[in-house]
């Protein structure tokens, strides 16, 4: 149980643990308040737009991908100082708009996209790899089973350049979210923070429980940014 008391409605609170729990995480793992700048690849997942709103109250700029030119926009009128549309290879145009290279970076398609990334942080900056969105894209249109024990990825040596940092937010593969720790317990702040107006966390759609199919359906759709809460009505007495 994670204590905290707050006027947020209820439908709100419920879309921050996970996301906001696993930028804890994050946070933890690059140390970012050292950074200066973060790059945020699939910066319009749930996790990325924690991870933005995050680093954003913590004064980083912040600079995100996505796919979509829709997302781009509306990324760009929240915690995004630059929104970077990824075509495969964003490395250039980072680097174009951040000639140093960030200070941070959070990689969320998996390899062999963090190869690219890598390129896009400074000498002594850090990449946290901490999701494989691409593989389970493909694995969705595809029907094939992901299997992450399988070896995708040649020795880290080849493609990492001299300097910088890679790590990941996990352990064993696993999310520490699994069991939430109480190390992760920030929800006063967080909420705190959103109550203040000093952060934004976006909530697309408020479904009832009875309209699952469509939440699922709001779930594929590339142009949605947010999360989506399921509400579940009770009967009367």
């Amino acid at each position: 149980m994670w204590p905290f008391t707050s006027s947020l409605p209820a439908t709100a609170l419920a879309a921050l643990p996970k996301a906001f729990g696993s930028a804890e995480m994050i946070k933890e793992a690059l140390d970012w308040q050292k950074a200066e700048s973060i790059l945020i690849r699939g910066g319009s997942t749930a996790i990325g737009l924690a991870v933005a709103a995050l680093a954003k109250a913590d004064g980083l700029l912040v600079v995100g991908t996505t796919r979509s030119t829709a997302k781009a926009e509306q990324m760009l009128g929240g915690d995004f100082d630059h929104v970077v549309v990824d075509d495969g290879e964003i490395s250039g145009k980072v680097l174009e708009s951040l000639p140093g290279g960030v200070g941070a970076a959070v990689e969320m398609l998996g390899f062999p996209w963090v190869q690219d990334t890598l390129r896009c942080v400074r000498p002594l900056g850090t990449v946290c790899m901490v999701g494989i969105l691409a593989e389970q894209s493909a694995s969705r249109s595809t029907g094939t089973p992901q299997d992450r024990l399988a070896p995708v990825a040649p020795s880290p040596q080849w493609f990492i350049p001299a300097g910088v940092r890679l790590t990941t937010a996990m352990q064993n593969g696993v999310t520490r979210m699994k069991v939430p720790e109480p190390s992760l317990n920030h929800m006063q702040e967080w909420v705190d923070l959103l109550e203040a107006g000093r952060m934004r966390f976006p909530l697309h759609s408020v479904l009832p429980l009875e309209s699952v199919s469509e939440a699922y359906a709001l779930l594929e759709n590339t142009d949605r940014i947010g999360r989506i809460t399921l509400t579940v009505s009770h009967p009367a007495d």
